[in-house]
């Protein structure tokens, strides 16, 4: 009987680095919206706000809400108010799925 649950971890060990570099990517995207809306100066005095706005999007548009927290813990101890949140994005080629 094959070890299905290794297959599984590979599985998941090869999609990881391929999806954090997907939410990575709209994280930026979504700050550069900030930049360009001018909402940037007040997300850099007040952090705070996008647990607040993830919180309403999950209050009230479930979709974009986890979306929302799944960037927010992608990009988690990554993104700066100094780089205006943006964060490089980096991923090891060893997580490329076509070999």
């Amino acid at each position: 009987m094959p070890n299905l649950g290794k297959d599984v971890d590979e599985a998941i060990a090869k999609t990881m680095p391929i999806a954090t570099e997907l939410l990575c990517k709209i994280w930026n995207r979504l700050m550069e919206l900030c930049i360009a809306l001018s909402f940037m100066p007040t997300l850099r005095k007040h952090p705070w706000i996008f647990g607040a706005v993830i919180f309403l999007a999950m209050a009230f548009f479930l979709p974009v809400g986890i979306l929302l927290l799944l960037c927010g813990l992608a990009v988690m101890g990554k993104a700066k108010a100094e780089n205006d949140f943006i964060v490089p994005v980096d991923i090891e080629k060893s997580g490329d799925i076509t070999g």
